[in-house]
């Protein structure tokens, strides 16, 4: 564009910014006549400059020379004038700004300043409503510019708006922006508005989220003679994370500003290259109160096992000891733990962080780790820090001390039973301790409170000592809590001792279900001698809660003896009684019982008892049964016809009769489950020519049957599932886009 289009303004001043000419444009522009300008310092003509620091870039040009750029999308002007056109939505016009020497033989002699006018070029867009005084508009605007990516660097102005909504989006847009002067914008922001919090914040966090190849031009901001601008410069490298930073940021540890050296730290921690281990060692070893945490911390993430002996020392600083004991944790080799393990000897020893980077090493490294522990050293101050420790240090400090054979670990573990962060934990390492650990067990599961005795009684179970059939029939005897008494049953059958056999009958009439299923597994492990006899006794009980319990440990052992019992719990006039005799008679040989499970499919009245029967015929092979789940799979109900379409996947036929029932319920069935049962055993039977139908579910409403079909199109040529795969994973929801990354796996 030209001063004669009518949008170039121009003006020059001499090295103290005083006028020297000023252009019909300018004074049309800015309606201060050509007479009143000249011989004034454009400072005085126009205050603002200097609080908006543009006389300090124009004095800038004036005395070091070089070319100063405005972005109207950054500043929005030079000069305060309003729009030429009055039908404009804005306020002031927006000014596309260059500044730059004039030379003269001895050197400068002043500045020419050239203003163009580019407020149409906003007005055409929704960037006029940014500066509406009204959030929703401000919002409603930015929103709009982001998604046209290509104009996005109109955004820059609003990284400063007051409203963290409107920063955001402003940021996000011009991390998509494929504009290719957002960047050196963004950097303009940087170097220029550092001391506004809220745009810096938004223009680094623009600057991260785009990455794509802009550590070369942050770089040169580490050279700036501000330090503040290498501050946020080494801030914006570790956000990008580019490799190729690592060289200059390591060269900025030794910056005479301390910030500069903290984020540079924080970025090279952020990197992760290797390289500047050593260097960030050095720093960490000079205990400097504000650098040697960042940068153990770095070292963490760099995860650079050679320098980890160099940090064991820190272990005696209060300020460093917790930060660098899990530094070690993370990256310390074999021959670290003696050593680390060592430090326990002194009283002022951080127990619980060394106990917590112990645990880590062991997790890492193996067992080996605990039998150099054992043998270094004593639990004596691992004891002592238990007390008053929180959950997180409790868990590193039970994990070690697991690994000392001493009676005073197994008394102070078993105390912990009290501490519910930690319960689960001490339960499973008691219960690892073995027979050692009873007599502290057994004390605890006499506790007042439900949940410790649960836990012991969990723990009981696994150390699985005899001697402890008392205690968890004392529990028996005198809970009223149904996940106690569970626990205790379940812990009773893995010890499996004969004296709970009587004590276990009485569950079976339990009218908690849970209870009710853990005595017969109970019963199960016992496996007692008098049991086959109690459990056709129960057969005739006036419970149904009885007979079932009778019909599943039937099913369980299929004793012969019990069969004609079972065909009559069958036909029981309760449901559930029916049900689990139905599903039990799988487990016996005879002509009688199989044909008892298909009368159940055909006829029963109750849908559960026709599904128990689908579930049963998964493992027949006899050919009449195949004939049932054919006609299960067309069950009024949609469980039957689920269980009937799982069943088929157990019996692996892909008969034509089969096949094309399973693919009926597939096409054509309304419930979803059923469907993608169809599809799931479709595939595993193998059946091929599915293609175009799985294409369609792909694309269907409910997820469960977009997933279950995304995944079977693994099994399909590339050049013919790759267009529905990647239109997944590109549109599709979070689910289906795991589905199709499954698909592509298995591929």
């Amino acid at each position: 564009m030209s001063a004669a289009d009518g949008t170039v303004g121009r003006f020059t001043t001499d090295r103290s910014l005083v006028v020297q000419t000023w252009d019909e444009w300018l004074a049309a522009a800015t309606r201060i006549p050509e007479s009143a300008a000249i011989g004034v310092a454009i400072g005085t003509l126009f205050p603002d400059l200097a609080e908006r620091g543009l006389l300090a870039r124009m004095r800038r040009v004036a005395e070091k020379g070089g070319v100063e750029v405005l972005a109207p999308v950054l500043h929005k002007y030079l000069l305060p004038c309003p729009p030429l056109d009055p039908a404009s939505r804005l306020e002031r016009m927006r000014q596309h700004v260059v500044i730059a020497p004039i030379d003269d033989e001895g050197g400068i002699a002043g500045i020419t300043v050239t203003i163009e006018d580019v407020t149409a070029r906003f007005d055409r867009h929704a960037s006029a409503d940014l500066d509406s005084h009204s959030e929703t508009t401000r919002l409603r605007a930015a929103t709009a510019i982001a998604e046209r990516t290509e104009e996005s660097a109109l955004l820059a102005n609003a990284l400063a708006d007051d409203s963290w909504r409107v920063r955001r989006v402003a940021a996000e847009g011009l991390a998509a922006s494929t504009d290719g002067t957002v960047v050196d914008t963004l950097l303009q922001a940087i170097r220029e508005h550092h001391q506004n919090p809220a745009l810096l914040n938004a223009a680094i966090t623009a600057l991260g989220r785009k990455r794509h190849d802009v550590a070369p031009a942050i770089l040169p901001l580490l050279q700036s003679d501000d330090a503040d601008v290498r501050t946020y410069a080494a801030l914006a490298l570790g956000l990008v994370g580019d490799p190729r930073a690592a060289r200059p940021l390591i060269a900025a540890l030794d910056d005479v500003d301390t910030n500069v050296g903290y984020h540079a730290i924080e970025a090279l921690g952020r990197i992760g290259d290797g390289e500047a281990a050593n260097t960030l060692a050095r720093i960490a070893e000079s205990r400097d109160f504000f650098l040697a945490f960042p940068a153990v911390d770095a070292l963490a993430a760099i995860g650079e096992a050679s320098v980890a002996p160099r940090l064991l020392a820190l272990l005696d600083d209060p300020f460093l000891a917790p930060a660098t004991a899990a530094c070690l944790g993370g990256i310390g080799t074999i021959d670290v733990v003696a050593p680390l393990a060592a430090t326990l000897q002194s009283a002022d020893a951080p127990a619980g962080p060394i106990a917590a980077a112990l645990a880590a090493l062991s997790e890492r490294l193996g067992k080996g780790v605990r039998e150099i522990v054992a043998t270094t050293t004593t639990p004596d101050l691992l004891l002592s820090a238990v007390d008053g420790a929180d959950d997180e240090t409790l868990r590193g400090l039970v994990v070690v001390l697991s690994w000392f054979p001493s009676g005073r670990v197994d008394i102070a573990l078993a105390s912990l039973m009290q501490e519910a962060g930690v319960r689960r934990l001490v339960a499973d390492t008691l219960a690892r301790r073995g027979v050692r650990a009873t007599p502290v067990v057994e004390e605890m599961a006499r506790h007042a409170d439900a949940e410790v005795r649960r836990a012991a009684a969990f723990a009981l179970g696994g150390i699985g000592s005899p001697t402890s059939v008392k205690v968890l029939l004392d529990i028996l005897a005198d809970s009223a809590d149904a996940e106690l008494t569970t626990t205790a049953i379940v812990a009773l059958g893995a010890i499996g001792d004969a004296r709970a056999f009587t004590r276990l009958l009485d569950f079976l009439d339990c009218e908690d279900a849970t209870v009710r299923q853990a005595a017969i597994g109970a019963l199960s492990s016992i496996a007692h001698p008098d049991l086959e006899d109690a459990i056709m006794d129960r057969f005739v009980d006036q419970s149904p809660r009885v007979r079932e319990s009778a019909a599943r440990l039937a099913g369980y052992f299929a004793f012969d003896s019990c069969l004609t019992f079972m065909l009559a719990a069958a036909r029981d006039e309760d449901a559930l009684v029916r049900r689990a005799a139905v599903e039990s008679l799988s487990a016996f040989d005879a002509d009688e019982a199989w044909s008892m499970v298909c009368t159940a499919v055909r006829s029963d009245a109750d849908a559960t008892v026709r599904a128990a029967g689908a579930r049963a015929l998964g493992v027949a092979t006899r050919s009449e049964c195949r004939d049932m789940l054919l006609a299960a799979l067309r069950d009024s109900n949609l469980w039957v016809r689920y269980f009937a379409a799982r069943s088929c996947a157990r019996r692996e036929e892909a008969d034509v009769d089969t096949v094309s029932a399973l693919l009926e319920c597939f096409v054509r069935d309304r419930a979803a489950p059923v469907r993608v049962a169809a599809i799931e055993t479709l595939n595993s039977l193998g059946v091929g020519n599915l293609f175009e139908p799985l294409a369609v579910a792909a694309n269907d409403a409910d997820d469960d049957v977009s997933c279950a079909a995304l995944r079977a199109l693994a099994h399909y040529p590339p050049h013919d599932t790759g267009r529905i795969l990647r239109n997944a994973l590109e549109h599709g929801g979070p689910r289906q886009q795991q589905a199709a990354r499954e698909a592509l796996t298995l591929r």
